[in-house]
């Protein structure tokens, strides 16, 4: 479940990335660079970590890893 969770969290963090770079402005791109390590020590931990023997609990990790940051989702419809 640790090997899925951080993969998860990687996998995150990397479209979290590709978000902040798209908006071309010196704060977004900064953090873009500091995420850009955390995502790798992540996933290079995920390949140390023991792999899941159970299918379930690998979903389950790869959901927590990746699930939790975005919710609630914002509501960007303005009236």
């Amino acid at each position: 479940m640790k090997r899925a969770f951080l993969f998860g969290l990687g996998s995150f963090l990397i479209l979290v990335i590709i978000g902040l770079l798209v908006r071309h402005d010196t704060p977004s791109v900064i953090m873009a660079l500091v995420l850009m390590l955390v995502s790798v020590i992540a996933i290079r931990a995920a390949v140390g970590a023991p792999p899941s023997y159970s299918r379930l609990h690998a979903a389950l990790g790869w959901l927590l890893g990746s699930g939790p940051y975005r919710w609630p989702p914002k509501n960007r419809l303005r009236v």
